[in-house]
Order: C-alpha cells, then sequence, then structure tokens
C-alpha cells in the first residue's frame, strides 16, 4: 500500500513539473533515467573554516544532518589565484582559467574596464574561454545564477547569458518568471522571505548604530540583498526541483546571498550568518525532491572560495588608494581608481555610465531606453579623461587585490621602468601599513617585495631577507599561484596584495569580509560529495584541477585529458 501511495504521489509529481517543462519549451533528457544525475550546489564565498564554524552554531541543520548521517564526506581544496568566482567558475567549468586576475581589471592597450558582472563583458569572457579550453562540464544541463555557464543548455540568471536571446527564450528569465507564477505557493513564500530579509537589514542597521559597531552603510543595498538572497535562491531551488523531474543529467546551481552580506558586513557576522539558513533550507528541499524524481540523482555541495574578515583600506587610513598614490607620483599625474563598491560617487560614475552604455546595446529597444533615462538621469560631466592618456594611472581595486596601470605605454612596464617613471612609487606603496605585497616584473621573472624581504621568482627562488610568501599556509603551493597571476598580461603593472594583520585583511574596496588574494580562509573552499565516491583533493592546487574531477562524477569522461593526469588513479 505504501509502495503503490509513493508511486502515485511521484507520478502526480511528475506530472506537475512535466506540464510546466513542455509549457515553457524546456526539452526533456529522455527516459536514461538509470544513469544517475547529478547536482551541483554551490554556496558562494562560504570556505572551509567558516562552514565548520556555521555547522557548529546550527546554521546549517541540513547540511550537517547529511554529514552527520554520513552519507556525505566533507574535504578541503585549494582554490588557486585569484580567490574570486570569475576565475573560479571559468576553472570548474572548462578547466582553463589562465586569463583572468580576479572580478575587475584593465585591459591596458585599449583603456577598457572589464567587469565580470557586465554581461557583454561576460559573455565575451566566456566566448574567449571556449575557444582555448575543453568541453564546458555542463554541456548536457542547467545552470543558474552563475557568472558562466559551462555552456549548459538552459542559463538563467547567469550573467554571461543576459542577452536579448535569453531574456526572451523560455530557459531564460521570462520562463523563471512564468514558471513561479504557475506555483503560486512560492510567490507566496517569496514575498514573505523578501519582507523578512528587508527586517533583518534594517535591525542590522538599527544594531551597528546604538553598539558603534563597524558597518559600510548602501543606501539601497536592503533591497539589493533582499533581492539576491530571497529572490534568485527561491526561482533558482523551484528551477533545478524542474529540471530533476525532467531527468536533466547535470544541474548547477550557486547561491550568492552569504558572498553578498558577507562583503556588507563580515564573513561572520550574524547578517550574514543568517542568510546561510535560507540557503539551507533550499538544500534540503532540493534533496528531498530528489527522492522523489525518476532518475536518481547525486547532489555535490561546494564553494567555489572563501572570505576572510577585512578592513577597508580608505577607513583604516582616511583615504583611498588612489589620493595616496597621488600624493607621492604628484598633481601633475592624474589618478583614477574604480571600486565597484564606491559605484555611485562622483569618481566612479563615468564607469558606471560605460557599464550601462555597453549593456544598453544588447538590450531590447525598450528596456534599453530604460537604462538610457538612467545614464542621464546619474551621468553629467564630471572631469573624466580618457585612461590611456598619457602619463594617467588607474588604480582597479579588487578587494583584496589592487591593480595598477600607468598608461602611455600599452604594454606592461617592469618595476624599473615604473621606478623611472614615478621614482619612490614602489618603496611608498611597499612601506605603507595597508599594504602585505608588491608584484612586479623584473625581465622574464617575477618579483615579490614586503616590508620584511624580497623574492625572485625564476629558474629559482631567490630570497633577500625573509620570504613574502612564508606568511601564508602553504608557500610552496602558492608559488606558482603567484607566479601565474603575476605573469598574466592583463595583471596590472604593479600588483598589490592587502596586508594580513591578526586574522583580517587591508581591502582596498569598502568591504568587511574580502577574498581574491591570500591569507585565511579565502583560499580553501570545501566540497561534500556522497560517501561512496573515492575522492582525494589534495593534489588540487587550482580550480582548472577540479574540471577532470567533475567530469568523471558527472559522468562526461569525454571532457578528461591529460589535466586527470594530475589526480591519483582511482581517486578522482
Amino acid at each position: 500500500m505504501a509502495s503503490r501511495l509513493r508511486d502515485l504521489i511521484r507520478r502526480f509529481l511528475e506530472i506537475r513539473y512535466l506540464i510546466l517543462a513542455r509549457l515553457f519549451g524546456v526539452q526533456l533528457a529522455g527516459h536514461e533515467h538509470d544513469l544517475p544525475g547529478s547536482v551541483i550546489i554551490q554556496v558562494d564565498a562560504l570556505g572551509y573554516q567558516n562552514l565548520l564554524t556555521v555547522l557548529d552554531r546550527g546554521y546549517m541543520p541540513h547540511l550537517k544532518a547529511m554529514l552527520g548521517h554520513q552519507e556525505y564526506s566533507l574535504q578541503r581544496w585549494r582554490c588557486g589565484l585569484p580567490s574570486d568566482t570569475p576565475p573560479v567558475q571559468s576553472g570548474i567549468m572548462y578547466g582553463y582559467n589562465q586569463d583572468m586576475v580576479g572580478f575587475y581589471w584593465m585591459d591596458k592597450a585599449t583603456g577598457r574596464r572589464i567587469n565580470c558582472a557586465n554581461p557583454p563583458h561576460a559573455k565575451a569572457l566566456e566566448e574567449n574561454i571556449a575557444r582555448h579550453s575543453r568541453p564546458g562540464v555542463l554541456s548536457q544541463g542547467s545552470c543558474y545564477a552563475t557568472i558562466f555557464s559551462g555552456n549548459a543548455k538552459k542559463a538563467v540568471f547567469t550573467v554571461s547569458c543576459l542577452d536579448s536571446y535569453h531574456l526572451h527564450n523560455a530557459y531564460g528569465l521570462t520562463g523563471a518568471f512564468l514558471f513561479v507564477l504557475f506555483k503560486p505557493q512560492l510567490i507566496l513564500t517569496t514575498t514573505a522571505h523578501f519582507l523578512w530579509d528587508l527586517v533583518q537589514e534594517t535591525a542590522d542597521r538599527v544594531a551597528s548604530v546604538i553598539t558603534g559597531r563597524l558597518r559600510r552603510r548602501e543606501g539601497l543595498f536592503p533591497i539589493t540583498r533582499a533581492v539576491i538572497n530571497v529572490v534568485f535562491r527561491e526561482v533558482a531551488t523551484a528551477g533545478v526541483i524542474m529540471d530533476m523531474f525532467c531527468g536533466l543529467p547535470i544541474i548547477y546551481v550557486s547561491y550568492l546571498g552569504y558572498d553578498t552580506v558577507g562583503h556588507h558586513s563580515g564573513p561572520l557576522s550574524r547578517n550574514a550568518l543568517r542568510t546561510l539558513r535560507g540557503i539551507d533550507r533550499a538544500i534540503g528541499r532540493i534533496k528531498a525532491n530528489a527522492s522523489w524524481c525518476r532518475r536518481p540523482y547525486n547532489l555535490y555541495v561546494l564553494s567555489d572560495h572563501g572570505m576572510t574578515p577585512s578592513i577597508p583600506f580608505q577607513m583604516a587610513y582616511g583615504q583611498p588608494l588612489s589620493s595616496f598614490i597621488a600624493s607621492i607620483v604628484g598633481e601633475t599625474v592624474a589618478v583614477d581608481e574604480y571600486d565597484a563598491d564606491r559605484y555611485m560617487g562622483r569618481e566612479q560614475l563615468s564607469p558606471l555610465n560605460q557599464d550601462l552604455e555597453e549593456i544598453e546595446r544588447h538590450l531590447p529597444r525598450g528596456v534599453a531606453g530604460i537604462f538610457r533615462r538612467i545614464r542621464t538621469a546619474l551621468y553629467r560631466s564630471d572631469g573624466y579623461h580618457s585612461p590611456t592618456e598619457s602619463g594617467r594611472i588607474s588604480v582597479i581595486d579588487c578587494s583584496p587585490i589592487a591593480h595598477i596601470y600607468i598608461h602611455g605605454i600599452p604594454r606592461r612596464l617592469q618595476l624599473a621602468e615604473v621606478e623611472n617613471l614615478h621614482p619612490g612609487l614602489i618603496a611608498a606603496l611597499v612601506s605603507h601599513p595597508g599594504v602585505g605585497l608588491l608584484m612586479g616584473l623584473e625581465g622574464d621573472e617575477v618579483a615579490i617585495i614586503s616590508k620584511e624581504g624580497r623574492a625572485i621568482l625564476g629558474q629559482k627562488t631567490l630570497v633577500t631577507g625573509e620570504d613574502p610568501l612564508n606568511q601564508f599556509e602553504e608557500p610552496e603551493v602558492i608559488i606558482e599561484e603567484v607566479r601565474r597571476l603575476a605573469m598574466t598580461p592583463m595583471s596590472g603593472d604593479l600588483i598589490l596584495f592587502g596586508a594580513v594583520r591578526g586574522g583580517q585583511i587591508v581591502c582596498f574596496q569598502s568591504q568587511l569580509g574580502a577574498h581574491g588574494s591570500l591569507g585565511g580562509d579565502q583560499s580553501y573552499p570545501f566540497f561534500i560529495h556522497p560517501s561512496g565516491a573515492d575522492l582525494y583533493l589534495q593534489s588540487v592546487t587550482t580550480a582548472a584541477d577540479m574540471y577532470p574531477i567533475l567530469c568523471r562524477l558527472t559522468g562526461m569522461e569525454a571532457g578528461i585529458d591529460t589535466a586527470a593526469k594530475k589526480v591519483p588513479a582511482g581517486k578522482g
């Protein structure tokens, strides 16, 4: 009797989701459901050590139960440098992230600032990645709320796919919201969670004023937080469940709420940890629905990187990095700085205008008109000059990393050339208490300079004084990642790492939680997998090493090539 009832319930759920799938034109995966599918759940920015703290404090009971019943195992892995979502997702999905130096950078030859949250930029980057890499690991499945698509057939809330086609296509945003309309209970729960999120954010703001606790303030952040943490989460979770009932072989979903609030309030702040309750409920719903699907599914929960408590450079030292550099190079040299977390300041209006203008060109006419009116309202002439102007210096802040570009010469400069153009700048930056490391080129070698010593990375490593990398965990492992970042053509003429002191890192953006460089939990994400999967992640030193592992786990063996040799036989 119980078996028949279960079959009836399963059939009801299947019919419900299959009707929705047909309404939105979603192609079903067929009936080869004897092979297990894979659901990969990314909890953005939750590092391994912070996860242990979260589990201990009871913020993720579903995840804790999965691990407590020993049906799943937890491992730490290394995401490499920079520890940012775009290079990590590129490495995981394509096995290639060689050209990416963070979330933001500049093409010095053209003066074009690259922003991975800008859909045209993300689309161009993914097209370039696909040309240089192996097959996307999601080519037979779907993805939700990611930067890149992994060549997924269905992409929702994916930055690289936010173009006119995907906006109107049933696989995209329109289909996602129509799907929500067909589930009235989802509208009610999403609205309730949305309002509760606003209440929590407002309460935290009031509490910070009363107690004098350090907290970054943003005018529209409560709305932004609620959209990302609630609307994206609920729509994505509903879409994942529909895809499971449709039998898609691989589904990837990223939950962004913790990363968003962690930057704003700190990685272990109560404000950030509360977002994990909603993410944990979503994981619980996905796991519960997996038991009703005709196709069996293996669940994998991972993070792309961690997050380290930080203090903004401007808050700590009373001026942004650009002002400090301007005081060294003199008034005759113009210095501009891009910090996405000070986006609405006067000095940020030109970059914002550029982003909106590029997006506008790829939108339908009606939506483009809205963007045009926003640009007209926000943007007034602010004395902005071309960043390629000779002698001008651009500072691109990327959390605890800053790339400094000296214009006038389209190629990257050697440290000696920087010193010749701006005597004393390198020494002033290295001696500043907020700067932990400075990196640049010396011929074909990489120079890493700290207050205590200097290292030259060539065929051999030559150290004068104290090794600058010894302050970090596993210096022998990170040396190749540091070298790769410094040699990447899109990196700045000078690359700065914020100083790490007392468990905090100095952040060049206006953030209280940071990731992207070295120090603390930011370099060490987690990976939760079924205990039966014989995985060995000790040999993983960068996100690209995860690609052959995921190819094997998801059955996409054709994507594995010689990179798989880095993983011991029989170990994943």
